[in-house]
């Protein structure tokens, strides 16, 4: 058990270290900036393989418009 809390706290200071060398980067607020961009890309990405593609709002309205604009076939 001793040893699995050595390798925990090893990790953990670890992750210290890092986070420390990330925070005292002059280009915090630009490398956060690239990451929330790169992050909101690959979400697209992913919904867009996911997400079956849905038709736009207008491009709805303006079909049903021009449908109800033609003569039905019964007339």
């Amino acid at each position: 058990m001793a040893g699995v809390i050595d390798v925990g706290l090893e990790q953990a200071e670890g992750l210290l270290r890092r986070m420390r060398g990330v925070l005292g980067r002059s280009d915090l607020h630009e490398v956060a900036a690239d990451g929330q961009e790169e992050l909101r890309a690959r979400g697209e990405l992913l919904l867009g393989r996911l997400a079956p593609a849905s038709e736009s709002h207008m491009e709805a309205v303006a079909r049903r418009a021009a449908a109800s604009r033609q003569p039905s076939p019964d007339a």
